[in-house]
């Protein structure tokens, strides 16, 4: 299965120096808004699959209402044709992240959810903790988005809810290994749509594929 991840420098550097690289939800750096949706998704992962896992790694690997994602142009290509996409990834386009391709066999639930709806966990769980109006701009009122997020709760241990076609479905795998990287690619520059150009530490994993 294809998996394509956004990525830190940091995590290319674990990749450099270990082969290896874990996510820990704990250690995490996301905003608590994030970190809340990633804990629902962890929960149900651990259950699931009858493992004890510390994190995960996300990622996209096909597109709702189509199929998997088979190269980079398409993830690129998406981005593009959403602007809500381009402000949700605006902070990982500071050069110091990039793409990892990813081709990895596993027979374990990966807790599939459209991007949409993880967004939404999002805002819901920001809401909870300090009342923010951010949930009013996606949500008519506070019944209606309890009514959205128990709908999207109920789908987390049966597969990705189909109601949003068009937009990723995001995975989630609980380790990266430099074996399972196929490719590594450059992220985009919001702002010009222009590449950012790799690091001397990215080339350097990309020389090891």
């Amino acid at each position: 299965m294809k998996f394509f991840t956004i990525q830190s420098k940091e995590v290319i550097d674990k990749l450099l120096e270990e082969d290896v690289y874990y996510p820990s939800y704990e250690l995490g750096t996301s905003p608590v808004s994030i970190k809340s949706a990633y804990k629902e998704i962890l929960a149900n992962y651990n259950v699931l699959n009858k493992t004890d896992e510390k994190g995960l790694v996300f990622g996209f690997n096909s597109i709702n209402g189509g199929s998997e994602i088979e190269d980079i142009e398409e993830v690129y290509n998406l981005v593009e044709q959403r602007p809500d996409y381009k402000q949700l990834i605006k902070d990982l386009d500071d050069g110091s992240h990039v793409i990892l391709e990813l081709n990895i066999e596993s027979d374990e639930n990966l807790v599939s959810i459209d991007f949409n709806n993880f967004i939404k966990l999002s805002l819901w769980a920001n809401y909870l903790r300090q009342y923010n109006e951010d949930l009013l701009e996606v949500f008519t009122n506070e019944y209606e988005a309890r009514k959205e997020i128990l709908r999207i709760k109920k789908y987390l241990p049966n597969g990705a809810d189909k109601s949003e076609p068009g937009s990723f479905i995001q995975v989630h795998y609980p380790v990266i290994r430099l074996e399972d990287i196929v490719d590594v690619h450059e992220m985009i520059d919001l702002e010009t749509g222009e590449l950012i150009e790799f690091s001397e530490k990215v080339k350097e994993l990309k020389s090891k594929l």
